[in-house]
């Protein structure tokens, strides 16, 4: 797993550009990656790494699997800006 920063977020490549979770049709920016703590079904302690995506229409954040998440070829769609890296 990737180092941890504040508010448990990660860096990932693609934050910033544009992303599909195809499981849900949700296309836009890749703002977040987080490690959530959670326990599984048999009360263990797991971490699930979960996607934050802003849709290209505007609207709030919405969380996808980071497994399912996959890079849109075409780059950003105006209205979209690329933030720098630091």
């Amino acid at each position: 797993m990737a180092p941890v920063g504040s508010f448990l977020h990660e860096p990932h490549p693609w934050l910033g550009l544009l992303v599909e979770d195809p499981a849900t049709g949700t296309e836009g920016e890749l703002t977040a990656v987080v490690q959530e703590p959670m326990r599984n079904y048999k009360g263990e302690a797991v971490t699930q790494r979960r996607a934050f995506i802003r849709p290209k229409n505007g609207g709030i954040e919405l969380p996808a699997d980071l497994t399912n998440i996959e890079l849109v070829p075409a780059g950003p769609p105006s209205g979209i800006v690329r933030r720098p890296r630091s």
